[in-house]
């Protein structure tokens, strides 16, 4: 298994957890926005509640790793982990101060 710091000192890191970023909040704002048409379905159902903790382990995970990269290689203006902590940020604001 490859260590962490070799995982995150590859160029691409920063792109990787850009895009994971966009589809977890993606995920988390359609849960959202979805959730007040009450849809009774069983299986849509099954499929929120699968996908939902793992989501917030990714949340979590892509909120540190991101972190990290903008340490490591500095702080840009168009930077991918500034974008990723920014959308880390903004989502998790969305869920906490929604009625």
């Amino acid at each position: 298994m490859p260590s962490t710091t070799k995982l995150l000192s590859n160029p691409q890191s920063g792109r990787i957890v850009f895009r994971l970023s966009l589809m977890v909040a993606a995920y988390f704002v359609l849960m959202i926005l979805l959730s007040p048409f009450r849809m009774d379905y069983i299986i849509i159902g099954v499929v929120i509640e699968l996908f939902t903790l793992p989501a917030l382990l990714l949340l979590v995970a892509l909120l540190i790793a991101s972190i990290i990269l903008l340490i490591r290689k500095g702080p840009g203006l168009r930077s991918f982990p500034l974008g990723s902590l920014l959308i880390l940020i903004s989502v998790i604001l969305f869920m906490t101060l929604q009625k």
